[in-house]
């Protein structure tokens, strides 16, 4: 039987079906964000989900999630980064504020989801957003990773700027 998931990272909904593979394969799933499916062989370690990428077995992740105090939000760590999600496992309505389809209400900080240096700065106070639209570019591990505004608005606050090095879950900018 396939579990959905609404996961949000970073101001984005990710649609999430987990399905195992077969009755006798223990480790295997079939995993599909956002309508791309792959087959993924996890296995806990310890406090450690190991996930190889079954395609391509040279793609493999150790990945830990920690619960927060906030009901849904996870703290994913991978790769040397620390990453926010909000999962929701029921009726796609996110808790603390989220609200059902996606859309978020009320003032919306965008995070720094990994440590890195603030590129490009694309947006100024004052100026109108839409819904996903690039707000920053941070570079980390030598990739450059566009962060987008879950909500359309007005830019409220800019918190950095261009050069500026950013830890984990530093707010960035603030749209209302």
């Amino acid at each position: 039987m396939a579990r959905k998931l609404e996961i949000r990272v970073n101001g984005q909904c990710h649609q999430v079906t987990v399905e195992r593979v077969g009755r006798s394969s223990s480790h295997r799933f079939h995993v599909s964000w956002d309508g791309v499916t792959r087959v993924v062989d996890a296995r806990q370690v310890k406090e450690t989900l190991s996930l190889i990428m079954a395609e391509d077995s040279s793609s493999s992740y150790q990945v830990r999630c920690v619960p927060t105090a906030c009901e849904g939000e996870l703290e994913v760590h991978i790769a040397g980064a620390v990453v926010r999600t909000f999962v929701d496992t029921g009726h796609g309505r996110f808790r603390q504020g989220l609200v059902q389809g996606g859309s978020v209400e009320g003032d919306q900080e965008i995070i720094a989801p990994m440590p890195g240096k603030v590129v490009r700065v694309l947006v100024q106070p004052g100026d109108e957003v839409v819904a996903r639209q690039k707000v920053i570019v941070i570079e980390a591990m030598k990739m450059e990773n566009e962060l987008r505004t879950p909500k359309a608005g007005l830019v409220k606050e800019l918190r950095v700027q261009e050069g500026m090095s950013v830890e984990v879950g530093r707010a960035l900018v603030v749209i209302v």
